[in-house]
């Protein structure tokens, strides 16, 4: 059986809470009789102690942060076979409402990558726009192959057979080490590197793709059975629901339902 491998990341905020939210309903949705294992890399920001020790959970501490991108550049160096399975998540604003690994096709000689609202693609959103200006130093103008695109969320930087995802870190790690650093240079490298070679990703929208951005694309939701479930435009059921913490009334919602802490 194929393992399964989190790469867990978290930039600040309510750790302990968030990951409490992102195990718990990662457990609920796990298909044992598919998967043998998850293994779980999370920040040093949050000890053994806060999970519980159930299995098919195998925790790896990351190791104290280091300056810049160096928790990047451990990541990219970890002992997982090739064809292990991985998907990189933000434990921080994460939760499960389906199990990804089985929502995506792992055959393909590719990463899977995920894309924010397609109705605001980069030079229709400000900061994205002018990361890319500062990325590209080009000024006023947008490179030619990024027009029209969507941004690509570093909160989930991606999914894929370990051989080929290790490829992608290591490349969005060499670019960024090659530039000068400034606020959102990683999710900048991340969109330009996936639209400047689409020959090595497969593209899910944010309308009916297995991950769901909410910080541009506001959540439909639905009560089914007494539980909050969480849709997309389409009406898709999201299996990764990112950035839940930007409504403060889902959040709550969230908190309540999946919080071990209580």
């Amino acid at each position: 059986m194929n393992r399964i491998i989190a790469v867990c990341h978290s930039l600040g905020g309510d750790g302990l809470t968030g990951a409490n939210v992102f195990l718990a309903s990662l457990l609920k949705t796990f298909q044992r009789d598919r998967f043998a294992t998850i293994h779980i890399l999370h920040g040093p920001t949050i000890s053994r102690e806060h999970f519980l020790a159930e299995s098919p959970l195998h925790l790896h501490a990351m190791p104290e942060k280091r300056p810049g991108y160096g928790t990047l550049c451990h990541m990219c160096d970890l002992p997982f076979y090739p064809d292990d399975f991985v998907m990189h998540v933000d434990f921080r604003d994460s939760f499960f409402q389906r199990f990804p690994f089985s929502c995506l096709d792992y055959s393909f000689d590719k990463v899977h990558v995920f894309a924010e609202n397609s109705q605001q693609p980069l030079d229709k959103e400000p900061n994205n726009l002018l990361w890319q200006r500062r990325l590209h130093s080009s000024g006023s103008h947008l490179p030619a192959f990024l027009n029209g695109k969507p941004v690509i969320c570093f909160g989930v930087i991606g999914a894929g057979r370990w051989g080929l995802f290790q490829q992608h870190l290591r490349t969005i790690v060499r670019r960024i080490i090659d530039t000068d650093r400034f606020f959102g240079l990683d999710q900048a490298v991340l969109t330009s590197l996936v639209h400047e070679h689409p020959e090595n990703y497969i593209l899910h929208s944010n309308e009916d793709g297995p991950v769901m951005h909410l910080h541009t694309q506001p959540p439909v939701l639905e009560s089914r059975d007494g539980k909050l479930i969480i849709k997309t435009t389409k009406g898709i059921v999201p299996a990764v629901v990112h950035q839940y913490d930007r409504y403060p009334e889902l959040l709550k919602i969230v908190h309540a339902t999946y919080s071990r802490s209580g």
